[in-house]
């Protein structure tokens, strides 16, 4: 309970939430954005809708994509860790929450060439998977061990929230913009709100 009473803990579900949301936007989005981008690129460049087998390579690359960003999102739970152990998470947050705004921003004209679009994808999926060891490194050390059970399990419905938000509210503002430009921005602003939070965010 001593936790929970704290503007610390509520800082880092916060953190917790705007990584969260931006990273399971793109998951939801990016295949379809890949697709969108590529096929709008071959009609400029050609004149003419795709053929059959140039859409299904496009639908493939865009495929790409989502495997690139899955592929790092694993790995970085395997090595964070330990760059981590070396340079303390505070740093890293602010590392990798700068990055993924970057991203966020980059992610929309990425998505006309299949190979940027990966490693956008990856940095993302890098950047988003990153949390998953950094958020409970960090709050076991803010708290101590007696209470991390009950301390993360509160602070990861954080996860939760944005698990719904992310998906939801970038599907809505594809569909009333029109464009994948605008959810991706609104994510990145929502990342710079973490951003903030590492900076300042004091044990």
């Amino acid at each position: 309970e001593e936790a929970k009473r704290t503007p610390q803990f509520w800082m880092l579900y916060i953190a917790y939430f705007c990584g969260s949301f931006a990273g399971l936007m793109v998951i939801g989005l990016i295949a379809a954005h890949g697709i969108d981008a590529m096929t709008k690129a071959y009609q400029t460049a050609q004149g003419m809708a795709p053929p059959a087998d140039v859409a299904k390579s496009i639908a493939m690359s865009a495929a790409g994509a989502t495997s690139a960003l899955a592929a790092f999102n694993a790995l970085t739970r395997l090595l964070i860790g330990l760059i981590a152990d070396k340079t303390g998470t505070k740093i890293l947050f602010i590392v990798l929450f700068s990055l993924q705004v970057a991203a966020m921003l980059v992610l929309f004209p990425a998505g006309s060439q299949a190979q940027i679009l990966a490693i956008v994808a990856a940095l993302i999926g890098w950047n988003y998977g990153a949390m998953f060891t950094l958020f409970p490194a960090t709050c076991l050390s803010y708290y101590g061990p007696s209470a991390q059970g009950s301390n993360y399990g509160l602070l990861f419905t954080a996860w939760g929230l944005a698990g719904f938000a992310g998906p939801y509210i970038g599907g809505l503002l594809r569909t009333s913009t029109g464009s994948y430009s605008v959810p991706f921005m609104v994510g990145a602003a929502v990342v710079a709100v973490a951003v903030i939070i590492s900076v300042i965010i004091k044990p």
